[in-house]
């Protein structure tokens, strides 16, 4: 295992835009007279060297980081900007090559952000709060105040999005991936969390009882250019490709995708079976990639999670045996069975004969809270700790610290 300490940069592991064999691109805020100011870094694992990829830093808010991708030898990011409480964001684009800056656009919503392309993005949120006085409680649960837009950055135009799965379905993902030079969306449609929707499965609501006519859970991909032709003609309806749709009886969820596939989950609460499939980038076909058997119900469910490293093609189970115990089972490409004495101690992954997990630690009155990384070799029980939090890939582990 390669070890790479990072911990004297100011960036966390949302951070990491790009990582291969050979690089690892990241986003950074540092403090200069008073302003934070972000820059990109490129670190090479062959030389072990940091450079810093924008000589100028962008002025931004302390936790003013929103989105970024990278497109065609450039970082596209959205920042929030100083002193605006969140209602200004501004979408840069920084040159990869000369560390050039482009300010390419300014969203004046406090909303969420999802870049698509070198083109268009997405943005989406909630205007309830912003008069509750003269809000109605009943249009709220039905998504009357949801909103999205799609930003067309090359017309400077926004486009309103009618369908109301797109404005009040994104609870999580909407993620563009590239596959043979097209771009396509993949989609999570939910409405609720995982032990919301358990719950009212074990009470017995029906779907007569909701404003929607029902509920509905989804995984769904389209291609950006129809994504974006549907939404500039007023389509109420867009036609995304439904890989999988659930109901009262079963929780959808994404979880993850590779260079290959595309990876979500279903849980189906009558047969407390938790199934994993796996979807073709191209061709949109599935299978079924692992079968879990869960005994658990919703009261219980804090005590059981199935995890997983897409990118290292793992996945397994956290199983809590009570407060000061649980164990990790590998069930996808390793199959270790690790038990940890502290419900503090996460489990982030095994990397050749090392176990690596995070713990926190605070004083009696919770304050002075700290994350620590805990490397323990298995040949030989040795243990090694860092102060900060970690990220792994491939063989390789990157200690850095949170802002």
């Amino acid at each position: 295992m390669d070890l790479i300490d990072l911990r004297k940069f100011d960036f966390d592991m949302f951070e990491v835009v790009s990582e291969n064999d050979s690089e690892l691109i990241f986003q950074g805020i540092e403090l200069e007279n008073g302003i934070y100011k972000s820059y990109v870094y490129i670190y090479y694992f062959t030389n072990k060297c940091v450079e810093r990829i924008n000589k100028v830093g962008i002025e931004t808010a302390e936790c003013g980081l929103h989105d970024n991708c990278i497109l065609n030898n450039y970082l596209y990011t959205c920042l929030t900007k100083a002193n605006s409480e969140g209602k200004e964001m501004y979408i840069y684009r920084i040159s990869l090559t000369d560390g050039g800056i482009e300010n390419l656009y300014c969203i004046t919503k406090n909303a969420f952000v999802n870049i698509l392309s070198d083109r268009y993005v997405l943005v989406n949120g909630n205007d309830y709060k912003i008069d509750k006085e003269h809000s109605d409680l009943e249009k709220e649960l039905k998504g009357e105040y949801d909103y999205a837009i799609l930003c067309d950055l090359e017309g400077k135009k926004e486009y309103k999005i009618n369908d109301i799965r797109i404005a009040s379905g994104i609870r999580d993902y909407f993620i563009p991936y590239s596959v043979d030079g097209s771009r396509y969306v993949v989609f999570e449609e939910a409405y609720m969390y995982d032990v919301e929707l358990q719950e009212i499965f074990e009470k017995g609501i029906g779907k007569e009882d909701f404003y929607r006519n029902g509920y509905r859970e989804s995984i769904n991909i389209i291609s950006l250019s129809k994504f974006a032709e549907s939404v500039k003609s007023g389509c109420n309806v867009i036609p995304f490709k439904e890989i999988h749709k659930t109901e009262l009886n079963a929780w959808t969820r994404y979880f993850g995708m590779d260079d290959e596939n595309i990876y979500y989950r279903v849980m189906n609460f009558e047969t407390k079976i938790e199934q994993i499939f796996l979807v073709d980038k191209r061709n949109f076909e599935k299978r079924i990639l692992k079968s879990v058997k869960s005994d658990t119900d919703s009261s219980s469910y804090s005590y059981y999670n199935l995890c997983h490293n897409i990118k290292n093609k793992e996945i397994y189970e956290i199983i809590v045996v009570n407060k000061n115990k649980y164990i990790i089972k590998g069930i996808y490409k390793n199959s270790y069975n690790i038990v940890l004495d502290d419900v503090r101690e996460s489990f982030q992954g095994v990397v050749g004969d090392y176990i690596i997990t995070e713990f926190w630690t605070e004083d009696d009155n919770g304050d002075n809270y700290k994350d620590f990384v805990k490397i323990k070799n298995t040949k030989d029980n040795s243990v090694s700790i860092y102060e900060g939090t970690c990220t792994i890939i491939k063989d390789k582990l990157v200690l850095f610290k949170y802002l």
